[in-house]
């Protein structure tokens, strides 16, 4: 059982080492200066961009969705961190009691 712990201790901890650098990058006021600023530059270019050009309509409109989903991503990481954080602290739970038995 010790080397299937070991597996998914290594795993966990990628996604804790993940989650900390996501949630440094979210919890950073010069990063979410920068996704707001984003944000709102490409609402602004869609208010402004004539009706007639489609295709640029439809890049802003992409643009401007990728911008929110990597910030959502990076809001996902950090969360799957600290569940992968909780998890560790239950597997160090459980190999103590399998030690003390």
């Amino acid at each position: 059982m010790s080397d299937r712990f070991s597996e998914e201790e290594e795993r966990r901890r990628q996604e804790v080492a993940a989650g900390n650098g996501a949630r440094a990058l979210c919890d950073n006021k010069d990063v979410q200066y920068i996704f707001t600023a984003l944000k709102d530059r490409y609402s602004e270019a869609l208010d402004t961009v004539d009706i007639e050009e489609a295709e640029k309509i439809q890049a802003l409109l992409i643009t401007k969705r990728l911008v929110v989903k990597l910030q959502a991503e990076l809001q996902q990481i950090a969360a799957d961190g600290a569940v992968a954080e909780a998890i560790l602290r239950d597997i160090e739970t459980q190999r103590a009691a399998e030690a003390a038995e």
